[in-house]
């Protein structure tokens, strides 16, 4: 026979013991003294955006008010990165392209999680379509953070020269 006792609080020690009795009320003597504390689990998800933004995810703690999010690259170091977050995302902007991140988060009432991601590779598509006998149309998709596209060409393998500085913002 069991039942399900909940509205515990994280963090608190919680004693049980069990008497059963008949329908004359005879009682048992009271079963040994089972212990139990109430620890709630803080789950990280960290979900890579781009190259250098990564959203990091977590469950909701019972009785926090808010979050503290901190970033490592070695798994050591780690910095605050936001304090008093009282949603359970953090989006991380200005992150370094092809780096692997270790998060921790911290409920204001005790629960930590730990997570890691990384941010995608810096690259380009680039696209050649439009063509004339002298002429085509180079395209490519825009990178985040770029302040401009350097465009290079050459008619052979080696040997590139620039041929186009676009300013952020245009991709052909």
């Amino acid at each position: 026979t069991s039942t399900i006792n909940t509205g515990l609080a994280y963090n608190r020690t919680y004693y049980y013991f069990v008497v059963a009795c008949d329908e004359a009320g005879l009682e048992t003597d009271p079963s040994n003294l089972a212990t139990f504390r109430a620890n709630q689990t803080l789950k990280v998800a960290v979900d890579t955006v781009d190259s250098s933004t990564l959203e990091v995810n977590w469950n909701s703690i019972e009785g926090a008010k808010s979050y503290e999010v901190l970033r490592s690259e070695d798994g050591v170091n780690y910095e605050s990165v936001a304090k008093g977050v009282a949603d359970t995302t953090y989006v991380d902007t200005g992150l370094a392209p092809d780096t692997d991140y270790q998060y921790k988060v911290v409920a204001d009432n005790g629960p930590t999680g730990e997570g890691a991601g990384k941010t995608d590779a810096l690259y380009l598509d680039v696209t050649v379509d439009g063509a004339t006998e002298t002429s085509l149309d180079v395209s490519w998709t825009k990178v985040a953070g770029a302040t401009g596209y350097y465009v290079y060409r050459s008619n052979y393998n080696g040997g590139y020269k620039q041929v186009a500085y676009l300013p952020d913002g245009d991709t052909s």
